[in-house]
């Protein structure tokens, strides 16, 4: 079930497990917009645009850190991804085309 911010009116992301690490974009998302994540409401400063549709990392990602959407891993930061930046196949190794 998505949580907090995200899923009001102008809300910009959301977020769909509150073990995710990751939001995706509800717009697209230009670099300097807030993005408001979690009970606590805690902003994120988007670092790049991130088009609609596309994740978003809420937290620091380590180089080999699961990335988490659905509250389930989803693929490996293949690169440290920081928080704000756009999370897709550039810095993301995804679990589907390991299977």
């Amino acid at each position: 079930m998505p949580s907090g911010q995200d899923l009001k009116a102008g809300g910009n992301s959301v977020r769909l497990s509150p073990k995710d690490n990751v939001v995706t974009a509800l717009r697209e998302l230009r670099p300097g917009d807030q993005v408001k994540v979690g009970p606590d409401l805690t902003e994120v400063t988007t670092l790049e645009v991130i088009p609609f549709g596309h994740k978003m990392a809420i937290v620091n990602l380590p180089a080999g850190s699961d990335v988490i959407k659905y509250g389930d891993c989803i693929g490996v930061a293949s690169h440290p991804i920081a928080a704000g930046a756009h999370v897709h196949i550039h810095n993301v190794n995804s679990r589907r085309a390991q299977v």
